[in-house]
């Protein structure tokens, strides 16, 4: 998914609309996030149903939290005042 979703911002600097731009890297990085967070709840579920994290469980978890924040932080800094405060409203 991550691999899609970077190949999508590599082609959109092509396009001669900023606004169309922002837009898209907003969604892009919010759906970056999306994807951080189910895979911070498979490691948790995981973690929870064998009663430990795997081996590298725990630096997947914090890998996965800091891929996170920096897509949020994307988020914020492509997302329309609008848009970051209906996010921070949820």
């Amino acid at each position: 998914m991550n691999s899609l979703l970077e190949l999508g911002e590599q082609g959109i600097t092509q396009i001669n609309n900023p606004a169309l731009v922002r837009q898209y890297l907003a969604t892009n990085a919010m759906a970056r996030a999306q994807e951080e967070q189910s895979t911070k709840r498979a490691l948790l579920g995981e973690a929870l149903q064998r009663g430990s994290f795997r081996s590298d469980g725990e630096q997947a978890l914090l890998g996965a939290d800091a891929e996170l924040n920096a897509a949020l932080s994307d988020f914020r800094k492509w997302a329309t005042p609008e848009q970051a405060q209906r996010y921070d409203d949820t």
